[in-house]
């Protein structure tokens, strides 16, 4: 049961509320709900079996046997999937199956009087039961109770086309034959009763139960949260069901309040099977608690191949190092290396415009003696200023990012060991601007997490497009 109110709740998370100034907006088209009405056999399968009848109790009215019949103990032994079918409305979603079939095995009792014999007799045995052509029609509507998802069950029907009848056990043939037809009706009736039941007052109760208990704050690993709530219904078409919530992503016990998105596009001339609009207060939720967090730091040191040589105290006459422009340095820590300790010195923040996503960066570097475990203490720090331009893209169940083109600038804060000159300054530019772009690398490469049902993933014909302070995804799904 908790695979399916996972399953579930993974497609009803990405839904929300319907609200204005949200952060996050989320539309479910058609192709959704195909496609999970396939990958959602798993689940069926897996569930269905586990219904549990109660013993069925019904009176025996025939014109020669009169008395009462008991089946219990019934329990589905086979079960193949119907075909699932989805389908929107203005007032929701309704669920249809046809086809599909099970064996349902249990026993049998009968206390029994025939009219011409009239004393009581006693008689049990086994009973198998085969029913094909499956179908089941339900309607169901989300709704927010205490800003939590919930779904209420509306109409349901269930029945089956076809049902064969075997019972064996008792002593008498020709009896157990007249109790086939009343069988036949009390399981095909229990079918009804049953899979409704089941559906609206154990399946939907234990799983809005379930959905409510949910903390609004969802662990995503690296002690990384999704901070969710809703507000009020979503909605419903009839070419997709939608929602609009406030969320972002944060570190450890922060917090955030981000700024909301007032208004959104359309889902563009290629909807996929789920349209996401994203603003960019997310990302910049998710920076802003890095930085808080102390995440948000990169060594440069000896071991970084690409700029190694210029991290040297002392070094030849025609060479470029940092000793060169550092003669107390030089002085002090001949022969040495220098080791560059990148952190964000104020929060990083993101732009999206029309195509266009531009990230911002103010890092603090500090100079320290190689190994900076030994030598804690900075002798200098440089503050470098960066603006990028990232190129999104999706892979797996992640949003990364892939950097472009990158300006830089460079100023001192403070330094013991002589004055940073507009020489030094110039000379190194390439330096530090190739260490901030390793920085920022380290950064943009962790991604942003896609809620997702637990089979499935992004598939390669989805797509991300930027406008103004929010990008929009349309996202295909794929099953593993």
């Amino acid at each position: 049961m908790r695979r399916l109110q996972i399953s579930i709740f993974s497609l009803v998370f990405i839904q929300f509320c319907y609200c204005h100034n949200s952060t996050i907006k989320a539309r479910l088209n058609k192709g959704f709900f195909d496609f999970f009405s396939k990958a959602g056999h798993k689940v069926v399968d897996e569930e269905i079996p586990k219904i549990v009848f109660p013993t069925i109790h019904a009176p025996i009215e025939a014109s020669v046997i009169q008395g009462n019949i008991s089946l219990q103990n019934l329990n589905i032994a086979k079960f193949k999937t119907p075909k699932i079918a989805f389908n929107l409305t203005d007032f929701g979603i309704s669920w249809k199956s046809h086809a599909g079939s099970f064996d349902i095995e249990g026993d049998w009792e009968a206390h029994y009087y025939l009219t011409f014999l009239p004393f009581w007799q006693k008689q049990h045995g086994w009973v198998n039961a085969i029913a094909s052509g499956i179908r089941v029609n339900l309607s169901a509507t989300a709704f927010v109770v205490d800003h939590k998802p919930q779904v209420k069950i509306g109409d349901c029907t269930a029945d089956v086309d076809n049902l064969k009848i075997r019972i064996g056990g008792g002593f008498l043939p020709f009896i157990e034959d007249l109790f086939i037809p009343l069988i036949n009706s009390i399981i095909k009736k229990a079918i009804h009763e049953q899979a409704c039941e089941t559906a609206k007052n154990v399946l939907i109760i234990e799983f809005n139960d379930f959905l409510h208990s949910l903390p609004s704050r969802v662990p995503i690993g690296n002690d990384f949260f999704i901070l969710y709530s809703f507000a009020s219904n979503p909605k419903s078409t009839s070419s997709y069901f939608e929602g609009e919530g406030i969320v972002n992503v944060v570190y450890g016990n922060m917090t955030c309040i981000p700024e909301r998105q007032k208004d959104w596009n359309d889902a563009g001339p290629n909807p996929r099977m789920v349209t996401a609009w994203l603003s960019e207060s997310i990302a910049n939720c998710l920076l802003m608690s890095a930085h808080k967090g102390n995440l948000t730091h990169f060594l440069i040191d000896k071991n970084t191949q690409e700029v190694a040589r210029y991290l040297r105290t002392s070094c030849g006459i025609i060479d470029i190092c940092m000793g060169k422009f550092f003669s107390q340095l030089k002085k002090m820590y001949p022969n040495q290396y220098v080791d560059l300790n990148f952190r964000t010195y104020s929060p990083p923040f993101m732009m999206l415009e029309n195509g266009t996503v531009t990230a911002n960066f103010t890092f603090a570097v500090d100079f320290h003696v190689n190994p900076m475990a030994k030598y804690k203490k900075p002798l200098a720090r440089l503050i470098v200023e960066t603006s990028s331009t990232i190129h999104p893209y999706l892979n797996g169940t992640r949003i990364y990012g892939e950097l472009g083109n990158m300006t830089s600038s460079l100023s001192e804060d403070f330094s013991t060991i002589g004055h940073m000159s507009s020489l030094f300054l110039k000379a190194f530019q390439e330096v530090f601007s190739l260490s901030a772009r390793l920085a920022i690398n380290a950064v943009i490469k962790k991604g942003l997490p896609i809620p997702i049902y637990d089979n499935v993933t992004i598939a390669g014909t989805s797509q991300i497009d930027i406008f103004e302070k929010f990008a929009r995804l349309n996202i295909d799904f794929a099953e593993h």
